[in-house]
């Protein structure tokens, strides 16, 4: 089994999984990944604004980054500021 860490970047701040999890292969941290962004993007509430970047970083046990899952919040054609 490997041990792999899940690390959030959220804007300028980097929150490291200092514990980890052990999953028998990568398809299992994956999934895990996978489930862990969906249940912490719905525990942001709103907080993350146009122009940041949300992103869940797994690496291995030498900090070597196996997978990235990035939410980027872009202001889109339709826009409209309201100031």
């Amino acid at each position: 089994m490997a041990r792999y860490y899940f690390n959030i970047r959220h804007g300028n701040d980097l929150f490291e999984d200092d514990h980890g999890s052990e999953h028998v292969t990568q398809h299992d941290a994956w999934s895990e990944a996978v489930r862990a962004c969906g249940e912490m993007l719905r525990d942001l509430n709103g907080k993350l604004q146009v122009g940041q970047e949300w992103r869940l970083e797994v690496t291995k046990e030498k900090h070597e980054i196996v997978f990235v899952l990035r939410a980027l919040a872009e202001k889109g054609p339709g826009f409209v500021s309201q100031h």
